[in-house]
């Protein structure tokens, strides 16, 4: 489906005015609602009074503003650990169909309040440590507060159940550690309450309990009761009890368990190994024995390592059979030796008895935890949510147990909007990030062993910040206002328009473009500078003024709200244009035979441009041929005949028709005119056989000459021609000349009578004229004839009164024969022109004034004479 969407620019003067005395605010988060923020007014030059809103930004609608009054204020609790920051834009609307806005920006920062308790990540805490160990860290209680700064650091301490001072903690890790060796035997568990309290300046503060048990260590010997005695009848038999014996320990669990053993074998009695009873194992005889004592037997006896001390790190005393170390111990490398020890008595017959020995290597703090890599390079996307995961911090410690606790903490940082976690090491953000702003932030890290801060290490965390196009490009005018001449070549700037963008980097990078129709109104622009140039032809006759729709946008693809645009209004100054003739052409057909002052065509031409001097102007034909043939009204554009027209000598001219304007330089504008004669018949045949010889005495029918022809003009102008004999005088009857144009005798000649003949011929062409000649014909042995001719054209330049004789003929004919002269008659008519300026004498042929004054005319007189007919131009000139 097809939608049509209407936008229409209007200058910005028309836009509301909004005003904001202060843009920038502060509030801590437990500020009331209903407190007033700011109060926001406005104008609006076009249509009534403003309406104002919330555009964007109001998240969570936290604020509320009055659309009559302008009046801000906070409409729900703020929460710093939420929101930390508000951006918004008002927006002024006023009251015009469509209406028209303005907007202004607003910031809101929320200070953080020491409105959260601390909380403990579980409750209660567990722990376990073996009795008789160095002091060392049993655990570490951790706790973490929401809310920033002070109010979120936390001090642990024990408050409660710290027997004897038994334990100690970090006041800023949380780390409970024993201060002497534990003794399970006096104390089993102990019931510790330790409090986390933030440095707010009104401290709030959390108890959770922590349990720790202590574990059994086998530190306590078997005691006996007491020193038993028992008397039997010597009679007794084997298996008889002699008495119970029982012991004590200390120790719990395994560890207090007794096994018993009568040392002296030689002793008729065995014992329980569990239950302690002593029974007789063979018959007593009194006689030989009436008390028995079981006592220890001390014997010589050589203790040795036999194996598993290739590295030589134990040794044994030989009597005593202590076993110790002879070099240190490295839990890193080896948590466990095994020995076996042999004890060799010192008898004839030795004896050796052996025993395997598991040494097992606690570990000890004696490794610094160490970072992979010691250089971290993470990027973040600006304006990511507080709290967003920057990098994950890898430090690792050879050490074991407690002793590879570890701690994290930012050492220096050029900014606090990290943090990070002290127990896993991951880097998050607090608050916002702005790569307008700062685009990079450097921290050091610190990894520590818990408490022995001594035992660390550092990396370097460059943490690049990626900016997010976040803002959309906006000209800095509502409207622009150029003027260019319409003579103004391609290329010419006309302009530049610029639009800002406030994201940095590619996203802050602005690109221009026409678009739409505006595209093909004679103007482009430079896609990175906003020139506008001038690209086609432009004619202010036709467009005086172009609106241009210009559009910025960053790259990529169009999405829509990311681009701004603008409205280019260009004035298309007036340059000295050429006239402009209708047509480009003009291509005529004119007789021949049209007089000076014959009217040929009109051509017409147009000049629009606005200045006088510059849309005024003439006619003029260039000068194309020797003569000016044609003459032009430089007021009208009416081309007349200026001098006789032959279309035997130029048949068609190809004039340049010129319009010049009053301009300085002046312009001119020109069109080609063709003009072509149309052919009359104003030339006569013209005899090419002028004269011929005949023998006398030929008899009649003699061929004396073939007559031939040519005429100038074009069909049906031309031949064939006919040709007929003037019948005058005596020497016609000697010849006879067919219309073909032979001419014979037509009886015999007698050269002693007559030697030469003169023929009038008349020559018929195809048109409507015809030529007379005169053919002599000289008799001497033979007759020679010459024809005559008779001229169909002259020119008259008529002054006072002048008389003119017609070229074709003469006042008097001769009679070769009798050598007389006979006056010839003419008719006279005429064919153009008005009688009142000329008068014709039929017999003399002569033209006189007929009129006074001033005059340039053009005549046609039609003359007959001997039957033949011709057509004169006359161009007549007087001025009296």
């Amino acid at each position: 489906m097809d939608t049509t969407v209407t936008v229409r620019f209007v200058t910005g003067g028309d836009f509301p005015h909004i005003r904001i005395k202060e843009k920038a605010f502060t509030f801590p988060e437990n500020q009331p609602t209903n407190t007033v923020v700011t109060k926001v007014t406005g104008s609006s030059p076009r249509a009534g009074s403003l309406s104002y809103y919330i555009a964007s930004g109001n998240l969570d609608n936290a604020f509320h503003i009055d659309q009559l009054s302008g009046e801000m204020s906070i409409k729900k609790p703020l929460d710093y650990e939420n929101i930390e920051k508000y951006v918004l834009w008002i927006e002024a609307r006023d009251q015009g169909f469509p209406p028209y806005s303005a907007y202004e920006k607003v910031e809101i920062t929320v200070l953080d309040v020491n409105d959260n308790h601390p909380t403990f990540e579980q409750e209660p805490f567990h722990a376990e440590i073996l009795e008789n160990l160095s002091p060392q860290r049993v655990l570490i209680v951790s706790a973490f507060d929401q809310d920033s700064g002070p109010n979120g650091q936390l001090e642990y301490a024990i408050i409660e159940g710290n027997k004897e001072n038994s334990f100690s903690i970090n006041r800023a890790t949380g780390e409970i550690r024993t201060t002497r060796p534990l003794d399970r035997e006096k104390a089993a568990q102990y019931s510790l309450i330790v409090k986390a309290t933030d440095r707010g300046s009104a401290p709030k503060s959390t108890a959770v309990k922590v349990l720790i048990s202590v574990l059994d260590v086998n530190d306590n010997a078997p005691r006996f009761s007491k020193i038993f005695s028992a008397t039997v009848p010597e009679n007794a038999p084997v298996g008889f009890t002699v008495t119970r014996v029982t012991t004590t320990d200390e120790d719990a669990g395994a560890n207090a368990i007794s096994r018993y053993s009568i040392s002296d074998a030689s002793l008729p009695f065995i014992i329980h190994p569990s239950t302690g009873d002593i029974t007789i194992s063979r018959p007593l005889n009194r006689e030989d024995t009436d008390h028995y004592i079981a006592k220890q037997m001390n014997g010589l006896v050589t203790y040795n390592i036999s194996s598993g001390n290739d590295d030589g790190l134990f040794s044994i005393h030989s009597k005593t059979g202590v076993l110790s170390l002879a070099k240190p111990l490295d839990y890193e490398t080896k948590q466990k030796h095994e020995l076996r020890v042999s004890a060799t008595d010192g008898g004839w017959i030795a004896k050796t008895s052996y025993v395997t020995v598991n040494v097992l290597v606690t570990d000890v703090n004696d490794n610094p935890p160490v970072f992979d890599p010691v250089e971290y390079f993470p990027v973040v996307q600006e304006n990511v949510p507080s709290g967003t995961t920057v990098v994950k911090m890898n430090a690792t410690d050879k050490d074991s147990g407690p002793n590879a606790l570890m701690a994290y903490v930012i050492q220096s940082s050029d900014s606090d909007l990290f943090i990070i976690d002290p127990n896993t090491g991951i880097i998050t953000t607090q608050g916002f990030l702005d790569y307008e702003a700062k685009q990079v932030y450097h921290l050091t890290v610190k990894a520590f062993n818990v408490p022995d801060e001594e035992r660390c290490s550092f990396a370097y965390v460059n943490i690049q910040l990626k900016g997010a196009n976040e803002y959309v490009p906006r000209f800095v005018s509502k409207q622009y206002y150029f003027e260019v001449s319409e003579a103004a070549p391609k290329g010419t700037v006309v302009g530049e328009v610029f639009a800002s963008d406030r994201d940095l980097g590619e996203d802050g990078i602005v690109y221009y473009l026409i678009f739409g129709r505006s595209r093909k109104r004679g103007f482009s622009i430079n896609k990175k500078t906003g020139q506008i140039y001038v690209s086609g032809p432009l004619d202010r006759e036709k467009e005086e003024k172009i609106s241009l729709k210009v559009l910025a946008k960053n790259e990529g693809s169009i999405r829509g709200a990311d681009i701004d645009e603008v409205l280019v209004n260009i004035t298309i100054l007036d340059a000295n244009d050429p006239p402009v003739f209708t047509q480009e052409l003009y291509d005529v057909q004119v007789n021949e035979g049209l007089s000076p002052g014959g009217l040929v065509t009109f051509v017409s031409a147009e000049d629009s441009d606005s200045v006088p001097s510059w849309s005024r102007f003439t006619y003029a034909i260039t000068a194309n041929y020797e003569k000016s043939t044609f003459t032009i009204n430089p007021q009208t554009g009416q081309v007349s005949v200026a001098s006789e027209l032959d279309r035997e000598t130029v048949p068609v001219y190809n004039l340049t028709v010129l319009a010049v304007d009053s301009g300085s330089p002046a312009a001119t504008g020109s069109a080609i005119l063709i003009v072509t004669l149309e052919d009359i018949n104003d030339n006569g045949p013209t005899l090419e056989t002028t004269s011929g010889e005949v023998m006398e005495n030929q008899r009649a029918g003699t061929t004396v000459i073939t007559l031939s022809s040519s005429d100038p003009d074009l069909a049906p102008n031309q031949g064939p021609f006919s040709y007929s004999l003037v019948s005058t005088g005596a020497a016609s009857s000697y010849f006879t000349l067919s219309p073909s144009g032979e001419l014979t005798t037509s009886r015999e000649i007698d050269r002693e009578q007559i030697s030469d003949f003169y023929l009038p011929v008349i020559i018929k062409d195809s048109g409507t004229s015809t030529s007379a000649f005169r053919t002599p014909a000289r008799m001497g042995h033979s007759a020679r004839i010459t024809p005559g001719a008779l001229t169909a054209c002259a020119n008259l330049d008529l002054q006072v009164q002048s008389v003119i004789y017609f070229p074709f003929t003469s006042n008097t004919t001769t009679d070769v024969k009798k050598g007389t002269y006979t006056q010839l008659a003419h008719k006279c008519v005429i064919v153009l022109g008005q009688e009142k300026y000329l008068l014709l004498s039929n017999w003399r042929g002569v033209v006189t004034q007929a009129y006074s004054g001033h005059c340039q005319k053009q005549f046609a007189v039609r003359v007959t004479n001997w039957e033949v007919s011709a057509v004169m131009q006359i161009n007549l000139s007087c001025l009296l």
